[in-house]
């Protein structure tokens, strides 16, 4: 199952991410080794691995599920997804993010934190406008709720010091 999905998800998500040369694919596959390194579950590995799929391969709950994806990993793609019906970038986020604090669902919130953790990575390749968005809108929203639900863990640690690292570079860069 984990082959099948790294070549679906490598086939249906292109182009490249944030104006770095990296296909978007790539992305995909870095939260699957976080979720992987931190011993979350084969079906959270999973969703982790497909969490990209709604928002940049069109694909939809019914459409997974025809792939043979159990409900558990389909839901936690859902949770963990914005809903691209909602054309209006703001409320996407803000209503996903509703969603993951309304489900009470530690696994969907791992997802999450193992992909804006990612994004973190690459985050300086942003066009600045985008880069302070996620910066100080969509990333402390993960500061707080990662202190919430994963204060103790190593999981966590490793997010605040890659998004404290950003912080810094962003405040050095642009005094």
């Amino acid at each position: 199952m984990l082959k099948r999905t790294i070549e679906l998800v490598k086939n249906k998500i292109k182009w490249t991410r944030k104006g770095w040369h990296t296909p978007n694919y790539m992305h995909s596959i870095r939260v699957y080794k976080l979720l992987k390194k931190y011993w979350y579950s084969s079906e959270v590995q999973l969703a982790g691995l497909l969490h990209d799929m709604i928002e940049d391969a069109w694909f939809t709950k019914e459409a997974l599920l025809s792939l043979w994806y159990s409900e558990n990993v389909v839901k936690l793609v859902c949770l963990s997804s914005h809903d691209t019906n909602n054309p209006d970038k703001f409320w996407r986020r803000e209503d996903m993010i509703k969603w993951l604090i309304s489900a009470d669902n530690t696994d969907a919130r791992a997802i999450k934190l193992a992909d804006i953790s990612d994004n973190l990575t690459e985050c300086h390749f942003m066009q600045k406008d985008k880069l302070e968005r996620f910066l100080f809108k969509k990333a402390p929203i993960f500061v707080y709720y990662g202190n919430k639900y994963f204060w103790w863990t190593e999981f966590y640690t490793n997010f605040l010091e890659r998004y404290y690292r950003q912080i810094k570079l962003y405040i050095n860069y642009n005094l």
